[in-house]
């Protein structure tokens, strides 16, 4: 098989040209052994070859990802090590969420204490919005999934006019803040995670896009 026929970018690289397949074309000449393109990342692969050096690009985006979100926990594991402040670690925490997980933008944390939920930290929203808070109820209105989905922690998505909706819901205390500088008009997609232990919901996790209704994959779920 002419490795320039393979159905990934290809590069044939000789002393005075370089040859691209078509699915190369538009992309930049390797220079190390990984390339990032966008949100693409490849695993370059150097074959000899007597008319020259083949460069095969395999795509490898799904683990580039997935290591860039392993290291962010190692982060804030070792923070939690060195007993850093908690305030300081949740702030990284939503900050580190947003950057790796596909589709988001924006996010937020809220910290249960009693029947109330407050907005502790955030990342793409006004500061404004910090220790706002919803009760209880209104935190399970907004999930959406019920209480057993919420005590197992399964994460859900909500998407275009049901972010409007249980917006509405659950934010009856705290709805001239949410609405002022939560910018629920502008959400299109919204990931939601109970954060669980031992069967109860200590925080609440949610990362938000403002672009895309189907933003969120099934790998965002799994990273979140």
């Amino acid at each position: 098989m002419n490795p320039l026929e393979a159905p990934y970018p290809v590069y044939l690289v000789r002393e005075t040209e370089v040859v691209r397949n078509s699915l190369a074309e538009g992309l930049p000449l390797p220079q190390g052994d990984t390339l990032e393109v966008g949100t693409k990342t490849y695993q370059v692969v150097h074959l000899p070859a007597p008319e020259g050096t083949y460069l095969l690009l395999l795509e490898v985006s799904h683990l580039a990802v997935r290591a860039k979100a392993y290291q962010s926990l190692l982060r804030v594991l070792k923070g939690l090590m060195q007993h850093e402040e908690p305030e300081g670690l949740l702030k990284d925490l939503i900050r580190e969420a947003v950057a790796v997980v596909p589709g988001a933008e924006a996010g937020s944390i809220l910290l249960r204490e009693g029947g109330f939920f407050y907005l502790v930290a955030q990342e793409g929203f006004s500061e404004r919005l910090l220790m706002a808070r919803t009760s209880l109820q209104e935190e399970l209105f907004w999930y959406g999934l019920g209480v057993d989905n919420w005590q197992r922690g399964r994460p859900r998505i909500l998407k275009g006019e049901e972010v409007r909706y249980l917006s509405n819901l659950s934010t009856v205390e705290a709805r001239p803040l949410f609405f002022e500088h939560g910018r629920p008009l502008e959400i299109q997609a919204t990931l939601g995670l109970p954060i669980v232990l031992e069967g109860e919901v200590l925080a609440t996790m949610n990362l938000d896009s403002f672009s895309d209704p189907e933003a969120f994959s099934p790998l965002s779920l799994e990273l979140a």
